[in-house]
């Protein structure tokens, strides 16, 4: 229970709860992505490290041992090198999140940690989190409206994840600066959206400018805890869009009823 986390089904096309098993949990910390013939996935080739991995994982499941500090560090640096991760990065997040949802239990971080969307969490990297999957989404949405393609490019949110967890208030500058072009586009082609975005993103500046020390602290790098702001609001932004579709549908349906 305590690596519990959601992972997205694609033969069900839901997410679904469950606990990665060991080997993979392994092979996520410790490998890298793997193009083969029939799939693309993350590997450790190194079966020795592999093994080694494997076995000081199984006391935390066998004997309730606390989850090595240097395993934690190694996946959480994983997740910081987005650009290392094309096709697989959906299920490295998912899978970073069970590992450090662990490490916030074992070491007594947080009594629980909540996969849904905390807008009362004012922490200041779960805040860059949620503002990092605002651009990223907010660019796909533009690039999808315009010419079909968003799955054919990374967004400027992906190529400065990197810098953003060293240097977050700097680069979201940047950030803000690369992205100002397709939120032009979206305003034009989706005002709804546009304006829904704006306020998301200005409300989430609000809450970073009102935290102790923001601007002594604002460049500091970010913690684990930004994943999961990325991660819950992610969810929350492809949940809402398709309930927005599923409203439409049915709009249409009683239309063509009428």
């Amino acid at each position: 229970s305590s690596t519990s986390w959601g992972f997205f089904d694609l033969k069900h096309q839901k997410v679904l709860q469950y606990s990665p098993p060991v080997y993979t949990l392994a092979d996520y910390i410790m490998g890298t992505e793997t193009e083969d013939k029939n799939s693309i996935k993350v590997v450790c080739n190194n079966k020795k490290l592999r093994a080694k991995t494997i076995e000081r994982l199984l006391p935390c499941i066998i004997d309730e041992k606390k989850i090595p500090l240097d395993l934690v560090k190694k996946m959480f640096n994983n997740l910081c090198k987005r650009s290392s991760y094309g096709k697989t990065w959906n299920l490295v997040v998912s899978i970073g999140c069970s590992i450090l949802k662990k490490y916030k239990l074992d070491y007594n971080l947080k009594e629980e940690v909540n996969q849904m969307l905390d807008e009362s969490n004012k922490d200041r990297s779960y805040l860059y989190g949620r503002l990092l999957a605002i651009y990223e989404k907010l660019e796909t949405d533009t690039l999808y409206s315009i010419s079909n393609e968003s799955g054919n490019r990374s967004t400027n949110a992906e190529r400065l994840w990197t810098s953003y967890t060293k240097t977050p208030a700097r680069t979201l500058m940047i950030l803000e600066d690369k992205v100002r072009p397709y939120k032009e586009r979206l305003q034009k082609s989706k005002p709804n959206s546009y304006i829904y975005y704006e306020r998301l993103i200005g409300k989430i500046v609000d809450d970073l400018s009102e935290i102790n020390n923001f601007n002594v602290e604002k460049n500091n790098p970010l913690s684990e805890d930004f994943i999961f702001g990325y991660y819950a609001q992610k969810q929350d932004l492809y949940k809402k869009k398709s309930e927005d579709e599923d409203k439409g549908v049915e709009n249409i349906r009683r239309y063509i009823n009428e």
